[in-house]
């Protein structure tokens, strides 16, 4: 799963190298997950694939658990700001569908 090749800053999953390290922690975490499963990925795995050592991502989230309940929360975050938008998630205006 790491990458064979070092960078010299970490970056971001969209290969930014703006953020927050939790964030960049949680979104690099969510991309693992779902290519190869939750079970599968460990937080060594999403600390080499950001180019950090184990121990800076467990200053910011003690264990694997930890990690994905705030993954959880960030894609709850997202999907309640889709819906709570006029447009919805595709940019139909809901409330119009709705009145018929």
């Amino acid at each position: 799963m790491a990458s064979s090749k070092k960078t010299s800053a970490p970056i971001t999953p969209e290969g930014e190298s703006s953020g927050s390290t939790k964030d960049r922690v949680v979104k690099m975490a969510i991309r693992l997950f779902n290519e190869h499963g939750t079970s599968a990925v460990t937080t060594n795995h999403i600390a080499a694939e950001l180019g950090m050592s184990p121990g800076n991502l467990y200053y910011h989230y003690r264990n694997k658990e930890d990690l994905i309940r705030a993954a959880f929360d960030d894609m709850n975050e997202e999907a309640d700001e889709l819906w709570e938008s006029p447009f919805g998630p595709a940019g139909i205006d809901v409330a119009r569908l709705l009145e018929g």
